[in-house]
């Protein structure tokens, strides 16, 4: 090992689109969804962990809702043609803002976006490394909320038929909150209550490293989708068409204001079924509590726990090495709903046309039995995949802290699993990273719920996922 000091950069790159006509994502939209107006600027953020001037693994994180493999392949090969830095140590996710450009759009408009950012993005790459000072390395946590009431809940609602209130099984489950259009109600005459899928974890972590003779840099770990700016209509019936960072865009640019001489970066965790607001149990309250057109007031209260941390409950690395491990795992897809690829076609051919939610398109989805177009779509699309697809995860050992990525939208329980098990003091988990393969379910994930019909995988992928990150975590020590 080198005898260099462990050292930290950072940098932030400005990648708001220059031109109009920018789709933007989340709700399903796609192509006509354009971004009317700027809220906020679109940013990535670069840190970079190493020895004096030497990075040993560089995190990017994009104000996008994911990057495709594609986009990550490409970025990663501008910046190691660039800098030298080996690909497979170039950690690339995104925040999972629904309101940041659409990195799944085929329009031109979008491709032309994807080229002006290739043309600058080494060169965020290259100022990190030049901004690496030596550091030392400080963690903590705490709940991001009190008795109760929580800033993030999971957002699954399990119902069953009536009539199986004592006999109900897991195909019999209904998830309401997602289903659209169909068959399934809360109509309490038809269906009764169950339960939450599962619990959330509300914690906030922190990594702060203390640089000599430099501004620090913090990095935040929080678990809550980013579509607060997206909620609501506008005039013409569609989502808000303000482009924004949503809250992780917005907390970093709060963390700096009450934390002077920072530099912070967002990673967001297992979001895959949990929503920003408040969770009341006793009151059976479950919303979200800073629902509006601007994100500012979410961000606000998540940065003041930032804060709290910083201010009361780190503890200083007892080492600081650094460690990587990849590892390729091999998921199944899933073909189970091949046959309805005719029926799916009627949906999606509608739901293109019209580009919104229409009495005709809820029509067509009770008539074919779909959840949502979405869930049309998602069957043709899986009629076309391979039986196997790659998924990409990543370990990262900073000192007493593990940091692991996935590529996809995880569900809660499989980061409560890694955590729990990790044989480190803290464990960061960052999903939406390194490529995008859709939901990844766990083995109970209700079988007829909006994310189950659109993954392309079986259920239980999710659980294996934890299991095999835990052991590359504890290969890293």
């Amino acid at each position: 090992m080198t005898n260099q000091a462990f050292s930290v950069g950072f940098d932030r790159l400005d990648i708001t689109p220059k031109t109009g006509g920018i789709p933007l994502a989340g709700f399903g939209a796609t192509n006509f969804r354009l971004a009317k107006t700027i809220l906020d600027r679109i940013y990535v953020n670069t840190v970079a962990l190493g020895r004096g001037k030497k990075p040993e693994v560089l995190f990017l994180t994009f104000d996008w809702i994911n990057l495709t493999g594609g986009l990550v392949k490409r970025f990663r090969k501008t910046i190691s043609d660039s800098t030298g830095f080996p690909e497979k140590k170039i950690l690339i996710g995104g925040t999972h803002t629904h309101s940041g450009p659409d990195v799944y759009s085929t329009m031109e408009s979008i491709k032309k976006y994807f080229d002006e950012v290739d043309a600058v993005i080494a060169s965020t790459a290259r100022r990190a490394i030049a901004d690496m000072k030596p550091a030392k390395i400080f963690y903590g946590n705490m709940p991001a909320g009190h008795e109760g009431a929580w800033l993030n809940f999971c957002k699954h609602y399990k119902m069953a038929p009536v009539e199986k209130r004592d006999s109900w099984t897991e195909e019999d489950l209904v998830d309401v909150g997602d289903n659209y259009g169909s068959e399934y109600s809360s109509d309490p005459e038809h269906w009764f209550y169950v339960g939450h899928e599962e619990e959330a974890d509300h914690s906030i972590q922190v990594i702060r490293f203390v640089r000599k003779d430099a501004d620090d840099v913090i990095m935040v770990n929080f678990q809550a989708h980013a579509m607060i700016t997206g909620q609501g209509r506008d005039e013409d019936g569609l989502h808000p068409r303000n482009m924004s960072s949503d809250f992780p865009g917005v907390l970093c640019q709060e963390v700096e204001k009450l934390l002077p001489n920072t530099h912070c970066a967002f990673y967001q965790g297992a979001a895959g079924n949990l929503n920003p607001g408040t969770r009341l149990e006793k009151e059976g309250i479950y919303g979200l509590t800073y629902a509006a057109r601007d994100c500012r007031a979410y961000a606000s209260v998540l940065a003041a726990y930032v804060k709290k941390i910083c201010a009361s409950k780190l503890t200083e690395s007892e080492t600081d090495v650094i460690g990587f491990r990849k590892h390729i795992k091999t998921g199944i897809c899933d073909h189970k709903d091949d046959h309805r690829v005719e029926d799916a076609r009627i949906v999606s051919e509608c739901w293109s046309k019209v580009g919104k939610h229409t009495p005709e398109v809820r029509e067509l989805c009770r008539k074919y039995g779909f959840n949502s177009p979405y869930h049309a779509g998602s069957v043709i699309l899986k009629s076309k995949l391979p039986e196997t697809e790659e998924i990409e995860m990543n370990a990262v050992r900073i000192g007493d802290v593990g940091f692991v990525t996935a590529p996809c939208e995880m569900f809660n329980a499989n980061q409560l699993y890694i955590k729990e098990h990790s044989p480190f003091k803290m464990t960061f988990v960052k999903a939406y990273s390194c490529g995008r393969v859709s939901y990844i379910p766990s083995r109970n994930t209700c079988m007829n719920s909006y994310e189950r019909n659109c993954t392309h995988f079986v259920n239980g992928t999710g659980d294996e996922m934890a299991e095999e990150l835990v052991e590359e975590l504890k290969a890293l020590l």
